[in-house]
């Protein structure tokens, strides 16, 4: 049950960089404004 939760904390955690990157949206992240570097931190904490 503590595994699900962790999966969809970080899941979750990693949506809205992946929504902000696709769209082309300036969003500050672990990695930098920008569309890759928010694409980069999703697929950071996606792969959790």
């Amino acid at each position: 049950m503590l595994i699900d939760f962790i999966i969809g904390f970080t899941l979750m955690n990693a949506m809205p960089h992946m929504l902000v990157g696709y769209g082309n949206i300036r969003f500050l992240g672990l990695f930098g404004y920008g569309n890759l570097p928010n694409i980069a931190y999703a697929a950071l904490r996606g792969g959790e």
